[in-house]
């Protein structure tokens, strides 16, 4: 992933805030249930996280959501996260449709009796 200055600029945040709080990598990524190189890597801003995980980061570490995304940003640096965020719910919600179709596709009127 190209890293841009949204990307790095959350990661400082969330680096800041974890060694205020004390706590190291693996302990926040406990916290929100993820890989201690998941948080290596948006801290280095290699990667950014979700919405929905930077809320949850935000409980973890008792700060407030605007605390990792400073207002200087412009509308697309927040409007690339949203997308992004959006795309994976997208996909996901694409699988599971698949998976539910798929297995019905032998028998389409089950399909319709489940309805």
């Amino acid at each position: 992933m190209k890293k841009n200055k949204f990307t790095g600029s959350v990661g400082k945040k969330i680096r800041e805030a974890r060694k205020q709080k004390a706590w190291t990598q693996g302990q926040l990524a406990g916290a929100v249930h993820v890989e201690p190189t998941t948080v290596s890597m948006w801290e280095r801003g290699k990667r950014a996280p979700s919405l929905e995980m930077l809320v949850k980061i935000a409980e973890a570490l008792d700060r407030p959501i605007g605390y990792f995304v400073p207002g200087h940003f412009q509308a697309k640096d927040v409007n690339w996260l949203l997308m992004r965020s959006l795309s994976r719910q997208i996909r996901e919600l694409q699988r599971v449709m698949y998976e539910f179709i798929g297995n019905w596709k032998d028998e389409p009127w089950l399909l319709l009796e489940r309805v």
